[in-house]
């Protein structure tokens, strides 16, 4: 099939400048302006030097729009054979063809500017490795234009696939309102909360803690000026704590507003976002993995969460794409049936945890990380001449930190679990945030086996479990258990 060629919308060329060239642009057309109308006043003229340098960057400025201009002009985009081929003829020719088979997302988004002017950025990613961190395709096209698009790329990765014929392509592939799963704002408020991260939680208790001890103990005598003098570094402390852990949640907010999800036939159709819209589309058979995620406050509230893991859902600055947010798992279980029945998150309720014998094993690999704290301490210590009570300050100090990493030992020994089943294996790992992943073995690409020393000793060992995704998420850690755990594994894949 062919069709003819043609151009991203021309307001890309505005996205490529990007918004800092463009505020600079502005301001520096401005300055000029007024800098001229000063020197008219005092009825003077501008050094040459001033004019020159004013003359070199606005050169400079137009030069780069020119450039982005042709770059535009001269990019064209067709579908051929099975193929999408962008040609640019620009000084570096390019002529790059991407398989249509190999396509396992077609994702759209919009940002404020393409809301305002109507257009849609396309992102089509393909399996690949190499290219797993980041899009493969990214093109800027009119809401009309983009949408008829789409829809023809996803009819033919239809076909391509021998899924359906030609005209059931079109009626399965055809644009639908209705959703399985949607989000109130009051849910979408609850899942930024406990997204928090523990430390964030943790560090503004301590410091509102230490703002009340401080309080307590301020001379009553105090004008208000000396108290806000004396307390003006707490207090700087607190408002930076407390306006990070605010933007976390708003940002999750934002990027989580009007929440939907659905089913259809045999892909997923995800929306989401306020100031940046975006729709993913993705194929079942293009999803490699699922992760339920527990952070720490979600843990207190026993709230889950599942994330995707596949190409080109969730790629560069973004986290990966989720299928549901923040509920109880008893209703994560029931949307899952609608969503997604080819995985069962109830899997995670038959983990395995690990054997006693690797308890201690996780505990010295934790404590492993302080042997220089612990030596440059008693060196301190025994090479004073005396001992007072300044001494006792960095004790102190390592006797909690060695508590807190004891601790968190053993909260990751008991939340590492395993279990191979049938259909997938499921992988436990984590401290204070709990991240079970189910990965189904035609996934799994290879497997590694690590033993340190000490696991060798017990004869216990941990293996790394590849799969095709972007980074943070293609290499899966198991815990530490006996060789014959995993025969399984090597006998399904």
């Amino acid at each position: 099939m062919t069709r003819e060629k043609f151009r991203c919308h021309p307001s890309i060329i505005v996205e490529n400048l990007g918004a800092a060239f463009i505020a600079f642009a502005l301001i520096s057309i401005n300055s000029f302006n007024e800098f001229l109308s000063v020197f008219s006043e005092i009825g003077s003229i501008p050094s040459k030097g001033v004019i020159i340098t004013f003359v070199i960057v606005l050169t400079l400025m137009g030069g780069i729009i020119f450039w982005q201009y042709r770059v535009w002009y001269k990019t064209l985009i067709s579908i051929t054979d099975g193929t999408i081929e962008i040609e640019r003829n620009t000084i570096n020719r390019k002529h790059k063809s991407y398989g249509i088979k190999n396509i396992s997302n077609v994702n759209l988004e919009q940002n404020i500017l393409e809301q305002i002017l109507r257009t849609y950025k396309i992102k089509i990613d393909t399996d690949s490795l190499s290219t797993s961190n980041e899009t493969d395709i990214k093109i800027v096209l009119g809401k009309d234009q983009a949408l008829e698009f789409k829809a023809e790329i996803m009819r033919l990765v239809a076909i391509n696939k021998n899924i359906v014929d030609d005209e059931e392509a079109e009626m399965q592939f055809a644009s639908t309102k209705d959703y399985d799963i949607s989000y109130s704002v009051k849910d979408i408020v609850m899942h930024s909360f406990y997204e928090l991260p523990l430390s964030s939680i943790l560090s503004v208790l301590i410091l509102v803690g230490i703002a009340l001890v401080f309080f307590g103990a301020v001379d009553t005598d105090d004008n208000v000026m000396d108290i806000v003098v004396k307390s003006f570094g707490g207090m700087l402390a607190l408002f930076i704590a407390l306006t990070t852990s605010a933007a976390r949640g708003v940002l999750s907010f934002l990027r989580f507003f009007n929440f939907r999800a659905k089913r259809f036939k045999n892909k997923l159709i995800i929306s989401q976002g306020l100031l940046k819209k975006r729709t993913y589309e993705i194929p079942i058979d293009r999803i490699n993995a699922i992760k339920i995620i527990e952070p720490a406050i979600s843990r207190i509230f026993n709230k889950q969460s599942i994330e995707l893991v596949n190409v080109g859902a969730g790629d560069e600055k973004e986290e990966g794409a989720f299928l549901l947010l923040s509920k109880s798992k008893k209703e994560i279980d029931s949307f899952m049936e609608t969503l997604l029945p080819e995985f069962v998150t109830s899997t995670d309720e038959n983990l395995e945890g690990q054997p006693k014998e690797a308890r201690m094993i996780v505990i010295i690999h934790q404590l492993v990380y302080v042997i220089p704290l612990t030596v440059a301490l008693m060196a301190s210590i025994l090479l004073r001449e005396q001992i007072n009570i300044a001494v006792y300050i960095p004790v102190i100090v390592y006797t909690v930190l060695m508590l807190f990493l004891l601790i968190s030992a053993l909260i990751k020994f008991k939340t590492a679990g395993l279990n191979v089943g049938n259909d997938y294996i499921a992988i436990a790992s984590g401290t204070y945030k709990k991240t079970t992943k189910l990965i189904k073995y035609d996934k799994i690409q290879y497997l590694r086996a690590d033993q340190s020393p000490l696991a060798r000793l017990k004869k216990l060992q941990r293996y790394r479990l590849f799969i095709l995704a972007n980074q943070g998420n293609n290499i899966n850690e198991t815990g530490l258990f006996y060789k014959d755990k995993f025969q399984d594994i090597y006998e399904r894949m």
